[in-house]
């Protein structure tokens, strides 16, 4: 799925783009950081001090810590994107930079938190693991025409990576709230692989929102079989790709060759499910 054109840089007509394609990394990246590296540096102690204490407060208070810094982080993650790039950030992103920087954090801070003999030594990558998704997402609507494609393939990657677990700790849970998390997650990360298309920002919702019903619809089902929560989470992943693979397809008007590759991806996925999960 290959990224669209991005609005013209500073020089009004892509000369700035192509310069910066053919600069050293160590000469782009400045520029990237030239606008809003405020919000980088003010992530920084936000991340470390919430990872480094939130495990240890009262459960009680655990859920709406996590919620908080969570909040916290997607906004620095938005406000990064848009202050890098405003027109792009906004035509693009659809106010979707929050997702992946906030879904990181939280899984950060529940892993410290589900593990009690953790190492304090791993809380520095957790604040690099954090600031890298924010960085890649400056890629995406900021960087060199070249890598822009790379860093949303990052950044879809990071999205179903996130909607794995949510997927995974709302198996076999019937309630109407897990559902709305499972539709909220599957809505947003279908928009972040939608982020390039070539589309009207109503196409893309409509399409997204499609693929959250399909997914939702498919966790209603599958929570009441037998089958293990990492299965059921790999098979509303995969229902997720398949959804939201054919809507970019078809906002890109793709050639039949694209669907053909979506169907046997689709397929392959399916089996290796469904052996694992015998074997398991």
């Amino acid at each position: 799925m290959g990224y669209a054109p991005g609005p013209p840089g500073p020089a009004g007509n892509g000369e700035h783009e192509h310069a910066l394609a053919g600069m050293e990394p160590w000469r782009w990246i400045a520029p990237l950081l030239a606008n809003g590296r405020a919000t980088l540096f003010a992530t920084a102690p936000v991340v470390w001090l919430g990872v480094s204490l939130l495990p240890d407060v009262h459960p009680s208070l655990r859920l709406p810590a996590w919620l908080a810094l969570a909040g916290l982080v997607g906004l620095g993650g938005e406000l990064s994107a848009r202050l890098v790039a405003l027109e792009a950030a906004w035509r693009r992103g659809w106010g979707t930079f929050w997702f992946v920087p906030a879904g990181t954090v939280f899984l950060a801070v529940v892993w410290f938190s589900v593990f009690p003999d953790r190492s304090r030594t791993l809380v520095p990558l957790a604040v690099a693991a954090v600031l890298g998704t924010m960085f890649v997402q400056r890629i995406e609507v900021a960087g060199p025409q070249s890598l822009r494609a790379g860093a949303h393939a990052i950044s879809i990657g990071l999205a179903f990576a996130i909607a794995f677990v949510v997927y995974a700790t709302s198996a076999h849970a019937r309630s109407w709230w897990t559902l709305l998390i499972v539709l909220a997650a599957t809505a947003l990360a279908a928009l972040i692989l939608l982020r390039d298309a070539r589309a009207s920002r109503r196409s893309a919702v409509a399409l997204a929102g499609a693929t959250a019903l399909v997914v939702t619809e498919l966790a209603f089902v599958l929570a009441g079989g037998p089958a293990p929560p990492w299965a059921s989470a790999a098979l509303l992943v995969l229902a997720l790709y398949a959804s939201s693979g054919v809507g970019h397809a078809v906002l890109e008007s793709a050639p039949r060759h694209v669907y053909v590759e979506l169907a046997l991806v689709t397929l392959a996925g399916l089996f290796a499910i469904v052996v694992g999960a015998t074997r398991a």
